[in-house]
Order: C-alpha cells, then sequence, then structure tokens
C-alpha cells in the first residue's frame, strides 16, 4: 500500500480487503531478515527493563508470602512512577523509529528495491521528531476537542433544557465520527512523512488528500490485524502466565509472552 511514491486513490482500490491481508503477510514472511531485527529494536530492550522490574518484584514476592503489588505501588509510590515514566518514554522513542523504519522498508520492497535494516534504522531514527511531532498534534487536536465537548455537554445540562439529552448525544455521535475520520486518516501519516519527506503539519494536510474515500477500508484492514494479534496474544497469555492475575503482566512469564507476540504483531500492524 505504500510506494516509494505515494499512490492516488484508484490504486489503493486495485486490491480487496483479503488480497491485501494476504500481501502484508507476504511481504513480511518474504523479508523477514529485514522485520524482525527491527522488531527486536523495540522488543529486546523494552523486555529487558520489564525483566529487570519483574524479576525484582518476583524477589519481594518470594521473601514476603503476602506481597501485593498495588500495596508495593502505594508504599513506593516515587520509585513506580519513575520507572514507568522512564519505559513510556523509551518505548516510545524506540517505537517511533522502529515503525518509521518498518514504513520505509515497506515502501522500499514494494518499489522492488531490497533494503536492509540497518539503512531502514537510520532512515526511522532521522524523522523520528516529525513522527512523534504529527502524532502528538494528532493527540492534542483530539484531547482538546473532547474538553471542548466536555464542556459544551456539562453547559447544556446546566440550561435543564427538554431536549438536552438529546442534544449531548448528538454531539458525542460527532465526537466519535471525528475522532474516526481522524485516526483512519492518520493510518497513512507515516508513509507521507518518511516517503515524500513532508513536515507534521504538512504530513496532516496531504494524508486528508491521500485518505479521502478510503477510511473504511483502512478501518476493515487494521481491525482484522489488531484482532489476529489480540487473540495470538491472549492464547499466548492463557499458555503461559495467569491471565486472571494483573500481576502476571509484569511477572518474568507475562513480560516474556507480551514481548514475543510484539515481535511479530508490531512488523505486521506498521506496513
Amino acid at each position: 500500500m505504500t510506494r516509494s511514491n505515494m499512490p492516488e486513490q484508484d490504486e489503493f482500490h486495485q486490491l480487496s480487503l483479503g488480497e491485501t491481508l494476504c500481501k502484508t503477510v507476504q511481504i513480511f514472511f518474504s523479508r523477514i531478515d529485514v522485520f524482525l531485527p527491527l522488531a527486536l529494536i523495540v522488543t529486546v530492550p523494552v523486555a529487558i527493563t520489564s525483566l529487570l522490574f519483574a524479576t525484582y518484584l518476583a524477589g519481594l514476592e518470594k521473601r514476603d508470602n503476602h506481597f501485593d503489588f498495588w500495596d508495593f505501588f502505594e508504599e513506593h509510590l516515587g520509585l513506580c512512577i519513575s520507572y514507568f515514566l522512564f519505559q513510556a518514554i523509551f518505548s516510545i522513542a524506540l517505537f517511533f523509529s522502529a515503525e518509521g523504519a518498518m514504513v520505509f522498508a515497506t515502501a522500499e520492497i514494494q518499489a522492488e528495491k531490497s533494503p536492509q535494516w540497518f539503512s531502514c534504522v537510520c532512515r526511522g531514527f532521522h524523522n523520528v521528531t516529525k513522527l512523534i511531532c504529527a502524532r502528538v498534534l494528532v493527540w492534542f487536536f483530539l484531547a482538546s476537542t473532547l474538553s471542548l465537548l466536555l464542556g459544551l455537554s456539562f453547559a447544556l445540562v446546566q440550561t435543564r433544557l427538554s431536549s438536552v439529552y438529546f442534544l449531548v448525544t448528538l454531539l458525542s455521535i460527532s465526537y466519535l465520527g471525528v475522532c474516526f475520520t481522524v485516526w483512519m486518516t492518520m493510518m497513512i501519516l507515516y508513509p507521507v512523512i518518511l516517503i515524500e519527506k513532508k513536515g507534521p503539519v504538512a504530513a496532516i494536510r496531504r494524508s486528508f488528500s491521500l485518505a479521502r474515500g478510503m477510511r473504511c477500508y483502512f478501518f476493515c484492514s487494521a481491525m482484522c490485524l489488531w484482532i489476529t494479534k489480540l487473540v495470538a496474544l491472549g492464547v499466548l497469555q492463557s499458555i503461559f502466565a495467569d491471565a486472571s492475575k494483573v500481576s502476571s503482566l509484569i511477572s518474568v512469564a507475562g513480560v516474556l509472552v507480551t514481548s514475543l507476540g510484539s515481535l511479530f504483531s508490531i512488523p505486521l500492524t506498521t506496513m
């Protein structure tokens, strides 16, 4: 779907939804030597830091038979918040870079070129600021419109009009429509930045132009991939970890299972 030159809308229609999903999987496995190293760039460092934290908690649990993570969190609030902030910033920087690298690699493959994972990584890191800024702009727009919606809804409720709940419902549906439009449009934001070499604002404008009439198609493709990922991850979690416990997600087994699922899902959901 991504090419060295961004395709016009009618080129998207050449593939059905099933053909698009099959081609995504085909590209992934045909150049697994490129995509797996790119996924490892994200999963390995994050898994190592997560494992260190999980191992530390496991040691505490062995010393205290009544160990509870939430009690530990309350007692060591500063430590836990510092860890989660570090993990979030670390993961975001790596994930955005790897996403950009995978999008660029896919575009090169579609253009019948032979990309190398290291050159794709360099391209991803070189554009990571643009990628993050573009996402932040989108998040800011959605958050500000949500704040406006909540404020307007609160003001309408205070008026005690007979049709106030109808108006609030109408506003909520409108906001969901805006969210759907924006998120489906942003699915081609990274290719625009990496391939057309546009800045964040120009890339957002270009994305709206390219996505016209294709948002439902993007939604169905993304939904199929995400459902497949969640089902596979759920199966792994149920086999190798106790999915009934929240603490299992931060256990050694939980970290390994989550990392294993991400190793394959990250390339498939970014192409």
